[in-house]
């Protein structure tokens, strides 16, 4: 099949990519800058996703994977990149008359769960990414073309964010809060599997579907899981919220004055991630697709690091 892939140089892009590739489609990614690293025969388009005209130089398609997105909120084209961005592919997808639109949300858009949250559970988004990605969702819905959604919480895999998370935790960067919190994620692996498992299957037409590990644990419990990994001895440090959120705005001020990226495990988006209670249910993939997570939360911190050391 002739496939688009907006993001498709991202983390969970590239790596769908290239199954979507094995498995004989003819694909065409969609990103921001150029990329050498992907297979010989997937075409790459360049562009900003608010511009259809670079957009309608993917040429031809029958499925769309929206995956393109601008995760940090300090960059004040967030919210085009998630909102208008979606609007001009959902505008693509009519002129191409596609057969389906698969979009990579987020279990943000539920807010804060502490008992496992079904697709249908009522949205309530807390931070300004999250409220993009539940505004997207409800063009998705809205725009009469067969779609799927799947929602993520946290996707673990060897990427930078995840790199420089392991090594500050190496060298000792604390838990934020108590680490009472219930943390749930999905390895990039199974959101890549499920991703594929939707692909023109009329089962998933017109469905949400939650992918996530098989369990759940503490925040706390995660981070000795990558300390064990790591080796790393002496006591854990813990530090509250409320400092760890004027540290995060000093780091951010100091980072504007000399012009560098934030440290990614500085920012609020990953304060908020570590600190907010994520539960999700994952069974309805699994009652109408047949869908299973291979990975336990323990197993995925174990496959992350090792994939990690690698990067």
């Amino acid at each position: 099949m002739k496939i688009l892939v907006t993001g498709g140089t991202g983390f969970i892009g590239k790596q769908l990519v290239k199954m979507l590739a094995d498995e004989g489609h003819q694909v065409t990614a969609f990103a921001q800058e150029e990329d050498i690293d992907l297979p010989d025969d997937v075409k790459l388009v360049t562009g900003n996703i608010t511009d259809k005209v670079k957009l309608r130089r993917a040429g031809g398609f029958e499925i769309v994977y929206h995956l393109a997105a601008c995760v940090d909120e300090d960059n004040p084209e967030m919210w085009a990149t998630n909102v208008t961005g979606t609007e001009k592919v959902i505008e693509l997808c009519k002129e191409k008359k596609v057969k389906q639109i698969i979009f990579m949300s987020t279990a943000g858009v539920l807010g804060e769960t502490t008992t496992p949250a079904k697709e249908n559970t009522p949205c309530r988004p807390e931070t300004k990414y999250d409220k993009s990605k539940a505004e997207a969702e409800k063009i998705i819905r809205a725009s009469g073309i067969p779609y799927t959604i799947i929602r993520s919480p946290p996707v673990l895999g060897a990427n930078v964010n995840w790199y420089k998370i392991f090594v500050a935790i190496k060298k000792g960067h604390p838990i934020i809060g108590s680490g009472k919190n219930k943390f749930h994620a999905a390895h990039v692996d199974d959101v890549v599997r499920l991703l594929g498992a939707v692909l023109n299957n009329k089962k998933a037409f017109d469905h949400t579907f939650h992918v996530a590990c098989r369990d759940v644990m503490s925040y706390e419990d995660f981070y000795n899981l990558v300390r064990k990994q790591m080796k790393v001895r002496g006591a854990r440090k813990y530090r509250s919220v409320k400092v760890a959120k004027l540290l995060s705005h000093l780091h951010a001020l100091k980072s504007g004055v000399q012009a560098q990226p934030m440290n990614h495990h500085m920012s609020r988006q990953h304060i908020n991630m570590v600190t907010k209670n994520c539960v999700l249910s994952i069974q309805k993939a699994k009652d109408i697709l047949g869908f299973e997570p291979q990975y336990t939360m323990p197993a995925a911190v174990n496959k992350a690091y090792r994939d990690l050391v690698e990067f």
